[in-house]
């Protein structure tokens, strides 16, 4: 079992069809409450199926409750999710679907750019290919280095940090610290405005605007006005980090002097990951630490910072999607654009890496329920003897519900 309870928030956009309007709603799960056989399969995929964002979550969604917001769990770890994409319900719970949700709200059912981010829509409403692009040599070189990163991004197993606590909050990070590191580090590239560093999004994005009357081109034009935009936040102003996924408050409202994501990146970047020794970022950033005032301070400022980053991760992801894939469409060799995901000593026939991933998640949960198993059992035999069946559960609980999507 794990050494404290895990809850899981759910924020979900639903129609109102009475007054036909979109609204919020959270829903609250406790994961420790659930039947053995349903906790553990929820537990495997949602660390090797990215199961919180994924579009199975929607076959879950009878075990969890409306809250009216984060309870004080005391020792109670928590995460949040804003669940999969393209997942819609009613006031009532009941789900529906993209097609009724647009007719209910006077859309039109035909315009597939509900509910995108803003930054797609003229992307997605343009009626040329996103390949009818000339690039020059340069600048196709540029693609090729985004693409490069772009896949790196796509295979990070980043997750956002969980929260105890609620008067006195601490974060539990999810991943190792030279997981953290490796996936700053990456960031920073996809990050930077260095004209000297190629493959950066804002310089790919800069140099696809300038590309009129294309799909890319409109997609990057406005992919780089959000970009700018999430630099510029004030996090210092009601509600700013809320946008990024950061519930602890108040927070930095009263910070004396302006404080931008931008700042915040750059203080934790430059002093935590990769050390640009500059006496001003130091004595910035003890100042925030002395306004903080908490023992707790620097983890909580690696929290801000990585819910920023991932925050960025989903606009890379989302726009640079289709900068990678109009790259490997316009190469000569599209299978040499990406890393191969096969081990190399066991051939084209060989298991991937990610299925090896899996498969380690799964026997760790299957030895933690078979410990549970046996325990139940009186302790007869050893927890081995459980194995089996630990895992015989697990996948069966898992197909039951896979049925529901």
């Amino acid at each position: 079992m794990t050494d404290y309870m895990e809850f899981i928030y759910w924020a979900i956009r639903y129609i109102d069809r009475t007054e036909k309007r979109m609204k919020d709603r959270r829903l609250e799960i406790d994961l420790d409450s659930l039947p053995l056989d349903l906790q553990f399969c929820m537990k495997y995929k949602i660390e090797a199926e990215n199961l919180l964002h994924s579009r199975e979550l929607r076959a879950y969604r009878q075990y969890f409750h409306e809250t009216a917001g984060f309870t004080d769990h005391g020792s109670g770890g928590f995460r949040a999710t804003a669940g999969p994409v393209l997942y819609f319900e009613d006031e009532k719970g009941n789900q529906v679907y993209e097609r009724d949700v647009k007719e209910i709200l006077g859309l039109d059912p035909s315009v597939s750019t509900f509910p995108f981010p803003a930054y797609v829509d003229r992307y997605l409403a343009f009626n040329g290919s996103a390949s009818d692009i000339k690039l020059d040599e340069d600048e196709l070189r540029n693609l090729r280095i985004f693409s490069e990163h772009y896949d790196e991004l796509e295979q990070s197993k980043i997750e956002f940090p969980g929260l105890t606590g609620v008067s006195a909050v601490r974060v539990i990070f999810k991943n190792s610290r030279s997981e953290l590191k490796a996936f700053a580090m990456l960031f920073r590239k996809l990050y930077s405005n260095d004209p000297n560093e190629p493959g950066s999004f804002p310089n790919v994005s800069n140099f696809l605007k300038n590309h009129p009357n294309t799909a890319l081109g409109l997609l990057a034009e406005d992919s780089l006005q959000y970009f700018n935009a999430l630099k510029d936040v004030d996090i210092r102003k009601t509600n700013a980090l809320k946008h990024f996924g950061i519930f602890i408050e108040p927070l930095f409202e009263k910070y004396p002097e302006p404080l931008t994501v931008h700042d915040i990146i750059q203080l934790i970047l430059y002093t935590q990951y990769q050390h640009a020794a500059k006496k001003s970022r130091e004595e910035k950033l003890n100042k925030i630490r002395a306004f903080l005032n908490s023992q707790d301070c620097d983890e909580i400022l690696k929290h801000v910072f990585l819910m920023i980053l991932c925050t960025f991760q989903l606009l890379f992801l989302n726009a640079g999607g289709s900068y990678a894939g109009v790259y490997k469409q316009l190469c000569c060799n599209p299978s040499s654009a990406s890393s191969s995901a096969q081990i190399k000593q066991l051939g084209l026939r060989g298991i991937s890496t990610v299925e090896i991933e899996k498969r380690k998640i799964l026997e760790k949960y299957m030895r933690l329920y078979a410990v549970e198993l046996w325990k139940e059992a009186g302790q007869s035999g050893t927890p081995y003897d459980f194995e089996a069946e630990a895992k015989t559960r697990i996948l069966a609980v898992s197909r039951s519900h896979d049925k529901w999507v």
